[in-house]
């Protein structure tokens, strides 16, 4: 893990999650913190709200594919391919019509 307090050199902004960021480069983006609020040091672990109501895999570390729980990973690279091109038409639809009602 890493705090930063740069990106490329410059100062974080705001939407960068300024004035620190926690990095965790071996996790998915989903599985890594966006803002810094609060540093506490604990000698326990508990499982986060998100973990504990969905099938997000615990770790989600990107090396070993860890994307859910209960299929392995490879898998879940398929179905996601597969929805691609779905994604990318709601993705239009939407802007377009948002485009137009300006």
């Amino acid at each position: 893990m890493h705090l930063a307090d740069r990106l490329d050199g410059e100062p974080l902004s705001l939407e960068h999650g300024a004035p620190f960021r926690l990095v965790v480069p071996d996790l998915y983006a989903y599985k890594s913190v966006k803002h810094v609020s609060t540093i506490r040091l604990r000698r326990d672990f508990r499982r986060g709200l998100a973990d504990r109501q969905t099938l997000a895999h615990p770790r989600g570390r990107v090396a070993l594919e860890e994307r859910g729980r209960g299929l392995p990973g490879p898998i879940y690279r398929v179905i996601y391919r597969a929805l691609i091109p779905a994604t990318l038409w709601y993705y239009r639809r939407f802007t377009t019509r948002a485009a137009e009602r300006e």
